[in-house]
């Protein structure tokens, strides 16, 4: 067995146990706070004052609808993308920021918009896969960094590694890390 064919195996693997582990009420509940995180980074968006709780708020469901998207091969060369890369670049220049400048709210909401689009698009277990890496990272890593994101920007795993699917070559980092490949 070659090492991308592993891969393969191991995301099969965890997205069977996934699927079998997440019953529809943990699905409604996950996409339930999912949508709740999109309304609390649009509020903190809209009438923050804080970078730090904008960033924050925004940069969790970013993370986990890019990574989603990066595991199933989503097209990131759409628009919808491209404003995704626009407010992450708006995000990242926020993160220099004391306040919160009124025009730099714009891109910030046009981002959340469209990554809920994206969102709509993900399947559950590619969401889960996305939680649970935000998690691991969070809690037993050194957090989420700005590279992280750059590399879900292209494509890639948050690490800038390559994971291959039975479709085409993908980004997935948290596979190996869960399923102990």
């Amino acid at each position: 067995m070659t090492s991308q064919e592993r891969q393969v195996h191991c995301s099969d693997e965890l997205s069977l146990r996934i699927q079998r582990q997440v019953g529809a009420v943990e699905r409604a509940v996950m996409t339930s706070k999912l949508d709740r995180q999109i309304m609390t980074a649009r509020l903190h968006a809209i009438t923050g004052n804080d970078p730090k709780n904008i960033n924050e708020a925004s940069g969790a469901i970013f993370y986990v609808v890019m990574y989603a998207a990066a595991t199933v091969g989503f097209n990131i060369d759409c628009p919808d993308w491209r404003i995704v890369r626009g407010a992450l670049n708006t995000i990242y220049e926020l993160s220099a920021e004391d306040d919160v400048d009124g025009l730099i709210r714009t891109p910030i909401l046009s981002g959340l918009d469209a990554i809920e689009r994206i969102k709509n698009e993900m399947p559950t277990s590619a969401l889960a896969r996305g939680v649970i890496d935000m998690s691991m990272r969070v809690r037993h890593g050194n957090g989420i960094l700005g590279g992280n994101f750059m590399n879900l920007a292209k494509g890639l795993s948050p690490d800038g590694n390559r994971f291959v699917t039975k479709n085409r070559v993908l980004s997935v980092c948290a596979v190996k890390e869960v399923v102990g490949a």
